[in-house]
């Protein structure tokens, strides 16, 4: 009688998903993860699934994920990835959408191999920088400066634990020798400007107006303008109050 009432229609009253089939989803699962999953349908696409509460939506989800989760076993790489987000716990617009992107991220790298996450990455900082700069060019300058700047930061470091186990009267390692340290302090006077430089130039916004304004007279005007307006409503502001 126990295994019997466990396993009755009745328990798809309760207020808990599951991915078996009790509703008979079945054919309108398998339907909707052929579509999603078909050549044709080219991404982005939204679906939405409606209904009134306790009508089984969220295992008509699960039954989908787990249909979808079939199509990878026959492959040898995941092809279809899903997450699963649950966005009642978030109260605020802002918690939502920011634990939506890190749920995410968090799931779909958990998925994904580790030669195709550090690919995806390379892709992600290739397309971030682009949006930003809008320059391949500028896109150059600032890879460019971002080694400069390692390649800066790991010297000074070298330096600083090199003159401070000198100064302790450590032994150091047999490869350091003056002349090494005498190559990574040129390294470092020599680093330093052009990293500046780059950090300028990694800005299209300053990068063109170097160009377009190259002696600031634009500034300049700027600034006149500026305290010529709060000349103004210091003038003006007490004449209002009487």
């Amino acid at each position: 009688m126990a295994d019997e009432k466990s396993k009755s229609p009745l328990e798809c009253l309760n207020d808990v998903s599951t991915e078996k089939d009790i509703l008979g989803f079945q054919p309108y699962v398998e339907a909707i993860a052929e579509f999603l999953t078909a050549e044709g349908t080219q991404p982005p696409i939204t679906l939405s699934i409606e209904g009134e509460w306790g009508c089984g939506k969220s295992s008509f989800m699960k039954q989908l994920e787990k249909e979808i989760r079939k199509k990878n076993e026959s492959g040898k790489e995941t092809k279809y990835f899903t997450v699963w987000f649950n966005s009642w716990k978030y109260d605020k617009e802002d918690e939502l959408w920011a634990s939506f992107a890190l749920n995410f991220m968090d799931k779909l790298s958990e998925q994904l191999s580790w030669k195709r996450l550090q690919l995806s990455r390379l892709k992600l900082f290739y397309l971030r920088y682009k949006l930003r700069l809008k320059s391949k060019f500028l896109i150059l300058v600032h890879f460019f400066w971002s080694i400069l700047s390692f390649i800066l930061i790991f010297s000074f470091l070298f330096l600083i634990i090199t003159y401070v186990l000198s100064y302790l009267g450590m032994p150091l390692p047999y490869f350091i020798n003056e002349k090494l340290v005498k190559n990574f302090t040129n390294i470092v006077l020599t680093l330093t400007p052009h990293v500046g430089l780059m950090n300028y130039f990694s800005t299209e916004k300053w990068f063109i107006d170097v160009f377009r304004d190259p002696f600031g007279l634009k500034n300049l005007n700027q600034i006149r303008i500026t305290r010529n307006t709060s000349l103004l409503e210091s003038t003006f502001i007490p004449t209002s109050m009487k």
